[in-house]
């Protein structure tokens, strides 16, 4: 890396159309101007908006009017968030805009298809109010729990929102129906006890699927007299750290 830290040197060597503007915040909002893409548009606009003061609400108000052309609703529900952060913190005078983009976070979720994004989507919306609204998105999240698929993905969501929904008895309770219709009693075990949640969270990301290709591609780059890791060794050390983790829970 360079030690040359000029910007005016590095403007010349990476961006030399820079060089003679005078006004370099005028000159990335007329080149954002010229983008077609509005998701990439909108993105540049808020991003923009960030260190442009003097022009930070139209900027946000046109990234926000861009989002309604994309068709990707996580992409869109992810943009709209980065909006309504931007305009909280910096024009919080404009009480009317920020509901309008709750209102439209509310419309994106709808559209969210893909249930793990669609509970994160109600998790993270259930924040944007509180009372009714915060409750109604938090049962959302727990509906969205039993239409999904017992695997590595339900577990870490189950352990996300069980914090969250603390003060209401009534989704205490059918959480804990969702926990306790589980097939794998192991992944119970996970959820509801303290060095159990450390163990599932701490486990190595490794699907058993991959870990074939995964040593091919690592034998590439070492020599071949290198052992390869045992599956079974990893089973069995995960089996000791349960066995650990057990015997500590008994404990407090």
């Amino acid at each position: 890396m360079s030690k040359d830290l000029d910007r005016f040197k590095i403007y010349k060597n990476l961006l030399p159309e820079l060089v003679d503007k005078s006004n370099l915040k005028d000159f990335l909002f007329e080149k954002i101007q010229s983008m077609c893409n509005p998701y990439y548009k909108s993105r540049a606009l808020y991003q923009l908006a960030e260190f442009y003061d003097e022009k930070s609400y139209e900027l946000l108000n046109e990234s926000f009017t861009l989002t309604k052309n994309i068709q990707e609703p996580t992409l869109k529900f992810q943009v709209l968030e980065k909006i309504f952060s931007i305009i909280h913190y910096k024009e919080l005078q404009y009480k009317l805009f920020i509901q309008q983009i709750v209102n439209e976070l509310v419309l994106t979720f709808d559209n969210i298809k893909d249930l793990y994004n669609q509970f994160i989507a109600s998790i993270r919306l259930s924040f944007y109010g509180s009372g009714e609204f915060r409750k109604k998105y938090l049962t959302n999240a727990i509906e969205i729990l039993t239409k999904m698929d017992e695997d590595d993905n339900k577990l870490k969501l189950i352990i996300k929102l069980k914090p969250l929904i603390n003060i209401y008895d009534d989704l205490q309770i059918k959480l804990n129906e969702i926990i306790e219709t589980l097939k794998n009693k192991i992944h119970n075990y996970f959820i509801n006890s303290y060095y159990g949640r450390i163990l599932f969270t701490e486990i190595l990301p490794v699907h058993i699927s991959n870990l074939s290709l995964d040593i091919s591609q690592n034998l590439e780059n070492e020599n071949s007299n290198k052992k390869i890791v045992d599956i079974s060794d990893y089973t069995e050390l995960q089996a000791l750290f349960l066995l650990f983790a057990q015997s500590n829970d008994i404990k407090l």
